[in-house]
């Protein structure tokens, strides 16, 4: 149970870390901007209830044409948004959206683009869409540098956890993305 637990915050984390980047390192936040090369469609703003269908719609439209038939399309949304386009397609009668995974994951209704809540991106207004396979996250778990173990410390008398690992992400072909480059 706890090593459970353990699991559940480093993934929580790992997400984070993904999504934001730390210190030096960007995270998906960074690489996928109008900056970049990824498109901006016009009109980009902050999710309300009244506009975040538009916004999501806008962003799967934005989508570069090569990629747009791609079964591996995904929106990473927040935890806020995602809540939010979930009650705006049901106030206007488009609640009869397939779910994929639970309550976190569903495709946006009329597109073949799954919307996918983030925990990295609580708070954030930032959104992107585009083909999940060139989305590309590198680690080492399988040399020396990268371990997890428990132990027990007989001097504090308490069972203690420690985690190294290395982790990375990039993005193939920037280009063919779209986000709404918000914060």
């Amino acid at each position: 149970i706890i090593s459970d637990q353990y699991a559940e915050k480093l993934t929580k984390y790992n997400e984070g870390f993904l999504i934001n980047g730390f210190g030096t390192t960007p995270g998906l936040k960074a690489l996928i901007t109008g900056a970049n090369g990824a498109t901006v469609p016009a009109n980009a703003a902050a999710w309300t209830l009244a506009n975040c269908v538009d916004q999501a719609l806008d962003l799967y439209d934005a989508i570069d044409e090569s990629v747009k038939d791609r079964d591996d399309l995904i929106m990473v949304v927040s935890p806020a948004n995602y809540r939010t386009l979930v009650r705006a397609l049901v106030a206007q009668n488009l609640y009869h959206f397939p779910s994929v995974e639970g309550n976190e994951i569903m495709i946006l209704p009329g597109t073949n683009i799954k919307v996918i809540m983030s925990s990295g991106l609580v708070g954030s207004d930032y959104v992107f869409a585009g083909p999940s396979a060139f989305v590309v996250a590198g680690t080492g778990l399988q040399d020396d540098a990268s371990s997890m173990s428990f132990y027990f410390d007989k001097g504090e008398d308490v069972v203690k956890f420690i985690a190294k690992w290395r982790l990375g992400v990039a993005v193939h072909q920037v280009n063919v993305f779209a986000t709404n480059d918000l914060a």
